[in-house]
């Protein structure tokens, strides 16, 4: 379980918290312009902050919402974010350019707390489907009281933007080795900027340690992916992009889908071909230096210099050198790291080196 994991309760007074602070507009691009404030008058944010003015409000654009204007206007996200930095002035007439020369709408997505500045957090089309947290969130929970099955929630968190919900099911367990017992379940993760698509995919735990692993495509059964994309705005709507019962239409058939998708995972099936998957990989070729291996790992699966010392340190501490004990030092890490986001991108790892073709794995093995 990651350190930075949720209880239920802080999830759902951060879920409700973000929903009362936001606000979304669907703006025309030749009346939007941006202002480059030097740092230290707005924020103390080492860049100067970029804002948005909408509807009399100036928003600061978070580097979420930087990167997606930039991709927008085709603007590399590195000599945007030199510009940014360096030449604000630049920056600032160059995108106003561009945006007074585009015909397009974009919808803009901002969070106004009360607490700070106002935030832009998206730069969107206006094609995009909002599938918002709280609603996630209600539907998830709903769908699992619904179900009756027998599950714990494991690990969940939200951000800006992510929404991650993590459960398991205690009777759909088995054992890759003799007192090595896991468990399947599923994650839940949602993103309302743009950043992921709404999905939930089978996720297996090794109990001694909760080491989370995403499973394999393979065995993904009951996975679901729904993307944000709906049909475009039509002008005049304003920021009230879609009427109450849609809305709540939306939300019953997404909830019915979450249901199914669950229902679909406590079939041991996918579980059980998973298993076999982690029994396998006790055996074969076994790491013969750690540090090189380590170090092959880390290329191959980009990890930072601190994230492979962290791998090394769990490798050697685990003693298991087969392709089994490579994932659990990998997905032990996704325990340590300081964002929740990287700590599930290090479990979909795990399950990436755990369906690693067996050749690719030996040439880990064998680096020296």
């Amino acid at each position: 379980m990651n350190i930075n994991s949720m209880t239920l309760q802080d999830l759902a007074i951060a879920i409700q918290e973000q929903a009362d602070a936001k606000e979304d507009y669907v703006v025309k691009n030749k009346e939007t312009k941006i202002e480059v404030v030097p740092t230290g008058i707005i924020t103390e944010d080492p860049m100067n902050d970029v804002a948005i003015s909408v509807e009399g409000t100036r928003f600061i654009a978070n580097a979420n919402c930087n990167r997606q204007l930039a991709t927008y206007l085709d603007i590399p996200t590195k000599f945007y974010g030199r510009l940014q930095e360096q030449e604000p002035d630049i920056l600032q007439t160059t995108v106003n350019r561009f945006l007074s020369k585009s015909s397009g709408r974009r919808m803009i997505r901002t969070l106004k707390n009360g607490i700070g500045h106002p935030t832009a957090r998206a730069w969107l089309s206006d094609q995009f489907l909002r599938i918002d947290n709280v609603d996630v969130a209600s539907a998830a929970l709903g769908a699992i009281f619904e179900s009756g099955s027998n599950m714990d929630v494991v690990s969940s968190n939200v951000g800006e933007s992510m929404l991650y919900l993590q459960c398991r099911f205690p009777k759909v367990e088995g054992e890759v080795k003799k007192g090595d017992i896991v468990q399947g379940g599923f994650i839940l993760k949602n993103g309302e900027c743009g950043d992921a698509a709404l999905s939930i995919e089978p996720i297996i735990y090794r109990l001694v340690c909760l080491n989370g692993m995403t499973v394999p495509k393979a065995y993904a059964k009951g996975a679901m992916r729904r993307t944000h994309l709906g049909s475009k705005i039509l002008q005049g709507e304003g920021s009230s992009l879609y009427k109450l019962d849609t809305m709540q239409a939306s939300a019953k058939a997404l909830g019915l889908q979450l249901r199914d998708s669950i229902a679909a995972m406590t079939d041991r099936s996918w579980f059980d071909a998973a298993l076999t998957a982690m029994q396998t990989a006790t055996e074969g070729p076994q790491i013969e230096e750690v540090v090189p291996a380590v170090e092959k790992l880390a290329k191959a699966f980009t990890f930072s210099e601190k994230e492979s010392n962290g791998v090394l340190e769990h490798l050697i501490k685990g003693g298991d050198m087969s392709k089994w004990g490579a994932v659990n030092a990998v997905t032990s890490l996704a325990n340590d790291v300081d964002s929740y986001d990287r700590a599930v991108e290090l479990q979909e790892v795990g399950g990436k080196l755990l369906d690693l073709p067996t050749t690719q794995w030996q040439r880990i093995t064998e680096a020296a």
